[in-house]
């Protein structure tokens, strides 16, 4: 069975993604940058830091930081998810990739100066990898339910 360019690009393009969170994450500058998107996404929706009281500039960073791993790690449950078939493979799959984020928690620990692991964001991890491959096969479902069914006309 050979495979096909649009599904070489997309394993490509998966693995490529896995490697940036993977590298990102073990970054000493990912806190820096996560808070970096956070307040230019503030400023995109017209908010100043005087509008934001001191309780939720408080809680922004524990905040922020748990939503981030779980968007990132939802985004890559999310295009991993279409690159396995079968609901067992994408099971698997969900495992092998939630291992890898618990491998980079540890990794956190030991390679970085300023990050460490912390069980909130593994089950941010998780949390993440369940909602993108839970929403991927749900769309995937929802167009094949969507499709008129091909009826065999006998003669």
């Amino acid at each position: 069975m050979t495979m096909t360019r649009f599904r070489r690009i997309q394993l490509l393009l998966v693995a490529g993604g896995i490697l940036a969170v993977v590298g990102v994450s073990l970054s000493d500058r990912a806190p820096a940058l996560v808070a970096d998107g956070v307040m230019m996404g503030l400023r995109i929706l017209g908010l100043r830091s005087g509008q934001l009281t001191a309780a939720t500039l408080d809680m922004l960073p524990f905040a922020t930081d748990t939503i981030s791993h779980a968007v990132v790690w939802g985004v890559v449950g999310l295009g991993a998810a279409g690159t396995v078939r079968t609901i067992a493979g994408r099971l698997n799959l969900a495992w092998a990739l939630f291992t890898l984020s618990a491998l980079v928690e540890v990794g956190q620990q030991y390679l970085s100066f300023s990050r460490s692991a912390e069980l909130s964001d593994l089950a941010a991890n998780g949390v993440g990898l369940a909602v993108g491959m839970v929403a991927y096969t749900t769309v995937e479902l929802l167009i094949r339910l969507a499709r008129p069914a091909r009826l065999e006309l006998s003669t």
